[in-house]
């Protein structure tokens, strides 16, 4: 019970942090602005894979942060002919 406390602040604190169009910014601050020309993949990623754990256990107020990052997520990634750097 505690992790899944930790969990649900944790995804809490993202959902806030989430843009309207479902990206998580890489300059981020809890009292303050974001940089909002840096949206990150991987934050975003990492908090839609929290917000489904916890829907898995029956938390379902994130259901709406979880379209949105995917919505993100599947608007910005690399073509599969991507060649990697």
């Amino acid at each position: 019970p505690r992790l899944v406390a930790v969990a649900l602040r944790t995804a809490r604190t993202y959902a806030r942090m989430m843009r309207p169009d479902g990206a998580i910014d890489y300059e981020l601050k809890v009292d303050g602005p974001a940089g909002t020309a840096s949206p990150t993949g991987s934050s975003t990623a990492l908090a839609g894979l929290v917000f489904l754990k916890l829907r898995a256990i029956g938390h379902r107020e994130f259901d709406g942060a979880i379209h949105q990052a995917a919505r993100w997520l599947a608007a910005n990634r690399y073509p599969a002919e991507h060649p990697d750097p």
